[in-house]
């Protein structure tokens, strides 16, 4: 899909969330140049598990940013903020480049330009997939990140703040108790 490697750079914007810090894990351990978009408190944790750069979208315009440092563009976004986010990025994106979102608002997607090659992903599990994640857990090279375990009366709020979009990581909710009391 994305087909990331040594020497390419990708943006990942979100990149504080579930999704995006697992996406910065496993790009920085495939060897690309990392660029994460997230807030100021979340800088150090990014570059903690292998953001080379890291553009706070609350004090800068993402886009002029890597622009700036990356006049050429990177080679592939992945973007796991929709609306504005998504179709500005496509301008961070060298010609012939890649662009991969997973938010399912509008699943068309920004228009092509400059052969940029865009794709919805749709997750399918395969053998090789999972052996290489895999491979990567068991060397610790790829963690999740828990930022708080709540109970599943909490479900609700759980929700509301997964949707605003300011989590870092994962939220778990722990059915152990609500299973207890169901009995």
């Amino acid at each position: 899909m994305l087909q990331i490697g040594a020497g390419q750079t990708i943006l990942i914007t979100g990149a504080a969330g579930g999704v995006g810090s697992f996406a910065v894990q496993i790009a920085a351990n495939l060897g690309a140049y990392v660029i994460a978009t997230a807030s100021s408190r979340n800088h150090q944790f990014l570059q903690e598990i292998g953001a080379d750069e890291v553009i706070d979208y609350n004090t800068s315009d993402f886009v002029q940013a890597v622009q700036s440092q990356h006049p050429n563009g990177v080679d592939a976004v992945l973007t796991t903020v929709g609306s504005e986010t998504k179709y500005r990025s496509i301008q961070t994106i060298r010609d012939r480049g890649r662009l991969v979102w997973i938010s399912s608002e509008d699943p068309a997607g920004p228009p092509p330009e400059r052969g940029v090659q865009r794709t919805m992903f749709y997750a399918r599990a395969d053998a090789n997939s999972l052996n290489a994640i895999t491979a990567l857990i068991d060397a610790g090279k790829l963690k999740p990140f828990v930022e708080e375990v709540l109970p599943l009366e909490h479900a609700r709020e759980a929700q509301q703040r997964i949707a605003s979009g300011r989590v870092r990581g994962k939220l778990v909710l722990r059915i152990t108790e609500a299973l207890h009391s169901a009995r």
